[in-house]
C-alpha cells in the first residue's frame, strides 16, 4: 500500500486550520483562570534621607521598591445561544509589600508629623503594602468577524476595593518615633472593554494555531475613600509619649482606571467538546490619583495642623498566563 504524503499534510493542515477558527460554541459555558505576576507601581514611597548632617537634607532619599508578587484572576462566562452575544463574571486580586531599611549617622524622617518628629535618626524601616481586589460584570458582543479577526466589545459595571498601609519606624539610641500613612478606598462605576483576536494562519515554519489576542479596559469608578495618619513619639527626652492621631474625612470622587494586555494565545479542542485557550502575555493596570494620604508639614504651636490631601497612581505591570476551558 503506497502512502500519500500530500494527502496527509494537507488533511492535517485543514485540521489546524479548523482549530485556529475554534470559537465557544452557542450556548455554551466558559470557566478560566489567570496566573499574575505583577509589580505595584506607586509614585510616593519615600520613607528617609540618609543626610551628611543632622540639621538639613543633604544625601540620598529612600523609597520603598515593590517586587513582583503573584496574584490571580478567575473568570466565568456564558455564550448565549445566537453565538454573538455573552455574559462574563470577572474577579481579580493581588496581595504587593515591601520592606525595606537603612542605617546611617544622620537619618531624616520623610513620613510622619513634623511635631516633635526627630531631627536626625541612625536607622529607619520601613512596611508598605496595598491589597487589591476587582470585581467584573460584564456584558459581550462581537462587534467585527471576518476569516482571521475579530473584535468584541463589553460594557458592564466593576467594583474595586484596596487598601493601602505605610508604616515606618526610625530609632536612635533607645529612641523610636514611628509614623503610619493608611488609606482605605473602594469604587463603583461603568467599565467598556474591547478585545481582539487575530488567527494566525499555519505556515511552514510553524502549524500550530497561535492567536495574537489584546485588550483594552476602561472605567470611571465613583469611590469612598477615608485616609488616616499617626505618629507615635516614646524619645525619652519627651514625656509622657506623644501620640498623634488623624483620621480625613470620607472623600467622595471620580477614579479613572485603564487596564490594556497584549498576549499571544493557542487554541485546542479535546474530544469535539471541550475548546481550550491558553494564553501568555503582559498587562499595566492603573487607577489614576488612586492612593489618598494626608502630609504634615507645620511646625509646632498654632501651624502644628498644617497639612494637605496627597493623591499618587496605583499601578500594577507584569506578565500573566491564562487557561480558559469552553463547554
Amino acid at each position: 500500500m503506497q502512502i500519500n504524503f500530500k494527502q496527509i499534510a494537507i488533511g492535517l493542515l485543514l485540521t489546524v486550520s479548523s482549530m485556529i477558527q475554534a470559537r465557544p460554541e452557542a450556548g455554551s459555558w466558559e470557566v478560566g483562570a489567570e496566573f499574575i505576576y505583577w509589580k505595584t507601581l506607586l509614585e510616593d514611597t519615600s520613607y528617609s534621607v540618609n543626610s551628611s548632617n543632622g540639621i538639613l537634607p543633604n544625601g540620598s532619599r529612600l523609597h520603598n521598591k515593590y517586587d513582583y508578587e503573584p496574584g490571580w484572576r478567575l473568570e466565568g462566562a456564558y455564550t448565549c445561544c445566537d453565538d454573538s452575544n455573552d455574559v462574563r463574571l470577572r474577579w481579580t486580586h493581588l496581595n504587593g509589600h515591601d520592606n525595606a531599611g537603612t542605617s546611617n549617622p544622620f537619618v531624616l524622617a520623610t513620613q510622619g508629623s513634623n511635631v516633635d518628629q526627630f531631627t536626625s535618626a541612625t536607622q529607619a524601616h520601613s512596611n508598605a503594602r496595598v491589597r487589591f481586589d476587582s470585581l467584573e460584570l460584564l456584558f459581550g458582543e462581537i462587534l467585527f468577524c471576518r476569516e482571521h479577526w475579530d473584535i468584541n466589545g463589553q460594557i458592564g459595571l466593576q467594583y474595586a476595593n484596596y487598601n493601602y498601609t505605610h508604616d515606618t519606624e526610625y530609632l536612635s539610641g533607645v529612641n523610636v518615633f514611628q509614623a503610619s500613612n493608611r488609606n482605605k478606598v473602594w469604587g463603583f462605576g461603568p467599565e467598556v472593554s474591547f478585545d481582539f483576536n487575530y488567527y494566525l494562519e499555519p505556515s511552514c515554519w510553524c502549524s500550530l494555531p497561535f492567536t495574537v489576542t489584546g485588550r483594552f479596559t476602561s472605567a470611571l469608578l465613583i469611590s469612598r475613600s477615608r485616609p488616616s495618619t499617626s505618629t507615635l513619639d516614646s524619645r525619652l527626652t519627651v514625656a509622657p509619649v506623644t501620640p498623634i492621631q488623624v483620621d480625613g474625612q470620607r472623600l467622595t470622587r471620580l477614579i479613572p482606571m485603564w487596564d490594556f494586555r497584549l498576549g499571544l494565545g493557542y487554541d485546542h479542542v479535546f474530544c469535539d467538546c471541550y475548546q481550550t485557550h491558553w494564553e501568555l502575555g503582559w498587562e499595566l493596570l492603573t487607577y489614576h490619583r488612586g492612593i489618598h494620604t494626608v502630609r504634615f508639614y507645620g511646625a509646632e504651636g498654632n501651624d502644628s495642623g498644617k497639612s494637605f490631601d496627597h493623591f499618587t497612581d496605583l499601578s500594577y505591570s507584569g506578565p500573566y498566563f491564562a487557561f480558559n476551558v469552553a463547554f
